[in-house]
């Protein structure tokens, strides 16, 4: 069965594109392709990690591992975007 996923106008924010460079090209792809077929437009608002801020995020309990894959690009964290735009506090993560 084929199914048919209709096309809409999103598109990945310069702060996204910016993450996105970070990531595996496959993980890219994956992403694209998501947001292509999304029915929710969302972004990307974490992706790869250095060790000083992996240990960070460990430290604070937002992270478990010092193993994590945000460490070779082969993670990202996204956000759907509403009519009403949010405050993000990275910091917090």
């Amino acid at each position: 069965m084929t199914v048919h996923h209709p096309s809409n106008d999103f598109h990945f924010s310069r702060r996204s594109e910016t993450h996105l460079a970070t990531l595996n090209p496959a993980l890219v792809k994956v992403a694209r392709l998501a947001l292509r077929r999304s029915r929710v437009d969302f972004t990307i608002i974490s992706s790869r990690r250095d060790r000083i801020e992996q240990r960070r995020l460990v430290a604070l309990g937002k992270s478990q591992t010092m193993d994590s894959r945000h460490l070779k690009g082969r993670r990202w964290i996204s956000s759907p975007l509403t009519l009403k735009p949010a405050k993000a506090d990275l910091t917090a993560l």
